[in-house]
């Protein structure tokens, strides 16, 4: 199991941190995925918290842990159902801030399910530059340069699905068009089921 350790919010240019960029496959239609034991979801709402898209909504409903921006308090009460968890971030500008990174890797990599709401309206070049942030903040600790990542954009008929691995992320952004709103999957861990939540006392909506 890797060892967390804490990582750098300062980044260093991608080529020093993963390998060569190289031209991903072109985002095709597929079925929409499920979130799985081990998973780390980045889902993006918008300022007010637009409606999330079905697959989405799907994954909010499962998530063992939901932590979100403060400012989707009101949309998250209104949507949480009866038994999940959902917490706010501490976080102010950043997706996962420490030490929020910490404990949601310990919990991905505990084998529990993780969804990071994040509210805002990033431009292409901020949602590049945040999924290259968590991306280093998990290579800094320790996660293999070939742990899948999915990113999910909106399509005609259904969310267009591009493959690739954490390694290969700069260079997935560098060549892909992400000027709207993108979920993100990270694989932390495969699915082998899921230890004791040690960090939730309690289900509901923590303040």
């Amino acid at each position: 199991m890797p060892t967390v350790a804490t990582a750098s919010l300062d980044l260093l240019e991608p080529d020093e941190l993963f390998r060569p960029a190289r031209k991903p496959p072109a985002p095709r239609p597929a079925p929409p995925p499920r979130i799985a034991p081990g998973q780390l979801w980045l889902v993006e709402t918008g300022a007010a918290g637009a409606p999330l898209r079905a697959f989405e909504r799907d994954a909010f409903n499962a998530a063992n842990v939901v932590i979100y921006d403060r400012a989707l308090t009101a949309f998250v009460a209104a949507a949480l159902p009866l038994g999940s968890y959902a917490e706010p971030s501490r976080a102010a500008e950043r997706a996962l801030e420490e030490p929020e990174f910490d404990r949601v890797l310990r919990l991905a990599l505990d084998g529990w399910s993780v969804m990071r709401l994040l509210g805002g309206e990033p431009t292409a070049a901020q949602r590049g530059d945040r999924l290259r942030r968590v991306a280093a903040q998990l290579h800094g600790a320790g996660l293999a340069a070939d742990l899948p990542v999915r990113l999910i954009t909106e399509a005609a008929e259904m969310p267009a699905v591009s493959e690739t691995a954490l390694g290969d992320l700069a260079g997935a952004l560098h060549h892909g068009h992400y000027d709207r709103r993108v979920t993100a999957i990270f694989a932390i861990r495969p699915a082998t089921g899921a230890g004791p939540l040690r960090a939730i006392v309690d289900n509901g909506l923590a303040g």
